[in-house]
Order: C-alpha cells, then sequence, then structure tokens
C-alpha cells in the first residue's frame, strides 16, 4: 500500500528501486509487456506449433531420475509423507487444499482451470495450483505398489484437464499458468511423475512424458534470466532434470541447465553459503534444487561441476549453522513453515544425496556474510540479525528487521519473528516487511528503508556488525544509519552481551527527529506474559520454558497484540511488549534471563556497560570501533 506517502516520497521509493535495477530486469520487463501484447493475437496457435515439436516415441533415459525419486523420498518424514497422502485423499474427494485455504472443484476430470474463484486467490496459491502441486504429493507420499486407485485417477484425471484446457499464449498467460517459474516446478514434478508410472502405467506415463516435454520446450524459451534469484535456479533445476530423462533428445536442456546452476552458484551464494535473498525458506528451496542436481550427475561417471557441488555442501552447512535448538527455520525476511521441505528433512536429504561438509557435526556460531549470528548455546540461544537486507536489485523478499532478535529457551521459541503471509500489496504485506513487525527498535513512524507494494525498497542502509566471543560470554555491537535527504536521519547501535541463560541488550538512538522510540517485542502465541513489578515473567503454555524480561530505561512498557504468520495464509495473534524509551536516560534497552532468577545488576555509563551475574562482572565497551563490517572471531 502507497497511500500513505506523499507523491515525493512514492517517487523517491519508485526510483530507488528502478535505479538498483539490472538491464536484464528491465528489458525482461518490456518483453514480457510485448509477447503478451503480441502473441494472443498472432495469426497462428502458438500452443499447436508447440505440439508439433514434440517428437514421436520418445526414448527417456529414467534412470537417474528414478534414483533421484527414491533418494528424495527417504528422505521425508513419515509425519510429511502421511500430510501429502491426506491432501491427495482430500483431492480425490473433490477438495484442493494449498496454503492452508481449499477450494471445492467437485469432480475432478471436469476442473475448471479458468474458473473465476481461482482469480480471488493470492499469487502464491494460484502459483502452486498451476504448478500441479498434487502430482508432487503423489510421487513423494507413495510407492507406486501402495497408491489408492482413487488417487492416481484424480492425478490422471486433474492432468488431462490441464492439458485439454490450458493453452500457450493466452491473455497474460507469462503472470498465469505459463509463468516460468510455475512451468519450471511443472517440469520437474512430470519428470518424476513418468518414472513413477513408467513400469505399472505405461500408457498414463507416455502422456505425462508427452506434457514434461512441451513444458521443457516451452521453458528451454523462457529462462527468467529476467528475474534471477531463487527462479534462475529453479529453471536451471527442470532444464537439467528434464535433460537428464529425455537422453539425446534433451541434451541441450542438461548443457543449458547446468551452466545456469554453475552460473548462479557465483552470483547468488555468499561466503558463508548463504542464498543471497537472506530468507531461510528460499535458502532451503534452492539448496534442494542443488542437491537434485549433485544426485542426477551422480552415478559411474561423476559429472557433476565442482561450482555446483561445492554450494551444496556449503549451503548444507550453512543450513546446519542456523538450525535453532526446535529444529525448524528461522522466520526472517520473507519465510513461513511448510512451503517447502522441512529443515531436517533437507538435511537429511544432503546426507542421502551424499554431500560432506566441511566440518560435520559442527555448527558455526556466526554467519558472517549473511550477518546473522547466535549468543549463547544449546536449548537457550538467541539469533540476532547484523546484516544487511537482499541483494539491491532483487529487494522483494527483504524485510526491515535489522538489528533484529529471536530467542530459544529450552528449545522452545519465545520472541519470534512474524513471518510472511501472502505477497498481494496490502496492509498485511507493508506491516509484515515494516520495523514494527520485528524484534528491533521503531523511531517514530520511519522505516529504516522506506518499502511499498508488494516488493518496493527505498534508499539501502547498511548494518554493520561485529561479534565477539570469550569466557565471560558473546559480545555483539551492530548498528546502521537511516538517512534522508542526504542527510543523517538517526543512527541505532545495539549492544548485546550474553552469558549463560541471561542477554543484556542495549539500544543507543542518536539524532532522532522525535521522542518516540519504542523496542518492540513480539512473543510466541503460545508464551503467557504476566507484569511483575518492572519486569515480566514469560511461560511457554505448552512447555517448560520461561524466564524474565526487564525493560530498562523506558518511560511506559504497554502490552497489546499484533499478528503472527507462521504459514502463508494463517494469521495467529501474539502477546507484544512495546517499550517506550525515556531518552534522558544512560541506559535504554532491557535484560532477558531464563527461568525465574533476574538477580543480575547493570551499570550503564555512556560509553560502557557492566554487568554484575552471582558476584562475577562483565564488561561491555559501547564505543567499540565498528570499521570491521560483519567481522567476527
Amino acid at each position: 500500500m502507497l497511500d500513505r506517502w506523499s507523491y515525493p516520497e512514492k517517487l523517491s521509493l519508485f526510483y530507488h528501486t528502478g535505479i538498483n535495477l539490472q538491464p536484464l530486469q528491465i528489458t525482461g520487463m518490456v518483453d514480457r509487456k510485448l509477447r503478451h501484447a503480441i502473441v494472443p493475437n498472432l495469426p497462428v496457435d502458438v500452443d499447436d506449433w508447440y505440439e508439433e515439436q514434440i517428437p514421436q516415441n520418445i526414448q527417456a533415459d529414467s534412470v537417474a531420475v528414478k534414483r533421484n525419486l527414491d533418494v528424495l523420498r527417504a528422505s521425508l518424514s513419515s509425519d510429511l509423507r502421511r500430510t501429502y497422502q491426506q491432501k491427495l485423499s482430500e483431492l480425490s474427494d473433490g477438495t484442493v487444499c494449498l496454503l492452508g485455504q481449499s477450494f471445492e472443484i467437485g469432480e475432478v476430470a471436469s476442473f475448471d482451470w479458468n474458473h473465476e474463484t481461482i482469480a480471488s486467490f493470492p499469487p502464491s496459491w494460484r502459483l502452486h495450483l498451476h504448478a500441479l502441486e498434487p502430482v508432487n504429493w503423489l510421487v513423494c507420499g507413495y510407492e507406486v505398489e501402495d497408491s489408492p486407485e482413487e488417487v492416481v485417477a484424480a492425478i490422471r484425471q486433474l492432468l488431462q484437464s490441464w492439458d485439454n484446457n490450458v493453452a500457450i499464449g493466452e491473455t497474460q498467460y507469462l503472470r498465469r499458468e505459463w509463468t516460468p517459474h510455475a512451468v519450471s516446478l511443472r517440469v520437474l514434478r512430470l519428470c518424476r511423475l513418468y518414472v513413477w508410472l513408467q513400469d505399472s502405467m505405461p500408457t498414463f506415463a507416455n502422456q505425462v512424458q508427452r506434457i514434461a516435454y512441451k513444458n521443457a520446450l516451452f521453458l528451454e524459451d523462457h529462462v527468467e534470466h529476467d528475474v534471477g534469484g531463487n527462479h534462475l535456479i529453479e529453471n536451471g533445476a527442470a532444464l537439467l532434470m528434464a535433460g537428464s530423462l529425455f537422453g539425446e533428445y534433451g541434451h541441450s536442456w542438461r548443457k543449458n541447465g547446468i551452466s545456469i546452476l554453475e552460473k548462479c552458484a557465483v552470483d547468488q551464494f555468499l561466503d558463508d553459503g548463504g542464498h543471497f535473498e537472506r530468507s531461510p525458506m528460499y535458502h532451503i528451496l534452492v539448496l534442494q534444487r542443488y542437491l537434485t542436481a549433485v544426485d542426477l550427475l551422480s552415478g559411474e561417471e561423476d559429472t557433476s561441476p565442482q561450482a555446483i557441488k561445492q554450494t551444496a555442501a556449503d549451503a548444507t552447512q550453512y543450513l546446519q549453522s542456523l538450525m535453532p535448538p526446535d529444529e525448524r527455520i528461522p522466520l526472517l525476511n520473507d519465510a513461513a513453515f511448510d512451503e517447502f521441505l522441512p529443515l531436517t528433512d533437507c538435511l537429511r536429504y544432503a546426507e542421502q544425496v551424499g554431500v560432506v561438509t566441511e566440518s560435520t557435526g559442527r555448527r558455526r556460531q556466526s554467519l558472517n556474510a549473511s550477518g546473522y549470528h547466535w549468543l549463547g548455546d544449546s536449548e537457550n540461544r538467541l539469533l540476532v540479525d547484523g546484516g544487511p537486507v537482499g541483494p539491491s536489485h532483487l529487494p522483494g523478499h527483504s524485510h526491515n528487521d535489522m538489528l533484529s532478535i529471536m530467542l530459544w529457551i529450552n528449545g522452545m521459541r519465545i520472541l519470534t519473528d512474524t513471518g510472511a503471509y501472502d505477497y498481494v500489496p496490502d496492509t498485511t504485506r507493508t506491516y509484515v516487511r515494516s520495523v514494527q513487525a520485528h524484534n528491533t527498535v521503531q523511531v517514530s513512524e520511519y522505516e529504516p528503508i522506506p518499502i511499498g507494494g508488494q516488493y518496493l525498497m527505498g534508499r539501502r542502509c547498511t548494518p554493520q556488525s561485529r561479534v565477539y566471543r570469550d569466557d565471560s560470554g558473546d559480545h555483539f555491537t551492530g548498528w546502521y544509519e537511516r538517512r534522508q535527504h542526504l542527510q543523517s536521519l538517526y543512527r541505532h547501535q545495539r549492544d548485546i552481551l550474553s552469558g549463560c541463560g541471561w542477554w543484556v541488550i542495549m539500544d543507543t538512538v542518536d539524532g532522532a527527529p522525535t521522542d518516540a522510540i519504542i523496542s518492540n517485542l513480539h512473543f510466541h502465541p503460545e508464551v503467557e506474559l504476566h507484569s511483575d513489578g518492572s519486569e515480566y515473567k514469560f511461560q511457554r503454555v505448552d512447555a517448560a520454558a520461561n524466564g524474565v524480561i526487564r525493560p530498562l530505561g523506558t518511560e511506559t512498557v504497554t502490552r497489546t497484540t499484533s499478528s503472527y504468520f507462521p504459514r502463508f495464509g494463517e494469521r495467529i495473534e501474539r502477546p507484544v511488549l512495546r517499550c517506550h524509551y525515556d531518552r534522558t536516560s544512560e541506559c535504554t534497552g532491557f535484560l532477558v534471563t531464563t527461568g525465574i532468577d533476574s538477580d543480575i545488576q547493570i551499570e550503564s555509563r555512556p560509553d560502557s556497560f557492566n554487568v554484575t551475574v552471582r558476584d562475577q562482572r562483565h564488561e561491555f565497551d559501547r564505543t567499540a570501533s565498528m570499521t570491521d563490517s560483519r567481522s567476527s572471531t
């Protein structure tokens, strides 16, 4: 939503988003608009043209794809497979459920792919539908010999309906059923479905083979070099799988897929192994594609390029290090549960594929290039985001979460990020990306980086941070500067000192044009808060995870609620503390302890603060040099 912005502010937002776009992105937008204007009005049927390119009697080489499907299925938990089976049962009864939202389609064989109701669902829901997600449920949820007849029949009817009614070249086709992202997912799923059916249902398998080939032909002509990011990796993996399946017919696809994945390995992954969009959810997605590539290219003669194998290993080690105590992704930036493989299933997939990391079993406490740092150990850990937003030319999945924190106690989530609801450009989307939705400092109504629409992002600020660790605990310092009209508007510095079961978070805001400086603390929905004088006791209602938060240097502390989006399409209310800082205080921040013992003394000076725990004194220098950006020891 852009309604709250003045015209100059809107102009600045569009300018700073546009100035960072790469030439390929701009030409891609122009190309797409031209295709939408020209292709539907051509005197030839474009869909028929693609049909005519499909060879007769294609000889498939299913060995690599069949092996990969077996490896993937073996990596999935029994719970996930049961979920797939339940969704397939619902489909055979006439209901398709995607992203928590159901659509009654009635008889699958007569499903109307152009039904007006489909357009009312969010874009992410429609993407899953057009990507034929139920096919993935089938091939990953069942062995072919165990699959119920009615379930296989429903998938067959769904594909037949799709093949009969969805043509290339219709109005807005590149933004609907034939968006290349959806095509990539279809290719991956249809190739796997073909090898799943090949031996037991050859007639159905041949129908699937033809549809898969047509989609691969289309994808070859519409690789998303203009979009880049995770979409391009999806394109590369899909072309590689199609090329692996279709042998001599798919040689160019295989070669192109490998080339794309090699280039993305260089362009899209940071030095710590993290994907540059800085979303744990999308990191799992792209890691899964690289693991699939390694597996497809393995065998008697391993033809995996070193860049692909190394990226798979580095990205696996990154995920091992980012894994929280509860073994579910932190919901940083655009991230939600149950969208792609669960974290532990993805790591099992890496193990099944045979990817070996440099330090198996040893997790890094700091992921410096991404800016994520763990403070604490074992089941009691705090994760702080000291890094920048995603790449300047792809800001769409980035949030205003600079210096935000998340907290786990006894392995349970206490302070949470916000997640993602959908990508519709409305007030919910704006809130999810806003500073107010994160556990960091909010200065009046200012955003550290102006945001708007689905993906717009204004003038960037680049946080700097460093961590050092010694016998007294973990020490973090990070800061960023918000600029406006070429001048500094304010500067936020966050210092964190961590010991055994406690964390002191100190915030310093310089130059703010307002006294409205608020530190927001968003708790997990299953946390209960109780006021006890100057402190707040918290307790997870479902587990023995409790502790105390003591606000420091506040004028007032307000208890309220906010929305939490752990899955796409799911909204849950959760408790929030809004700590209104007193700007005259030398010490603004808060103390967090595990359990009920909060007997910790804090002394603050302009250049340092001291923490005394059980007669042991810990010192923190707040003037530590910030010139070594995002360094760590």
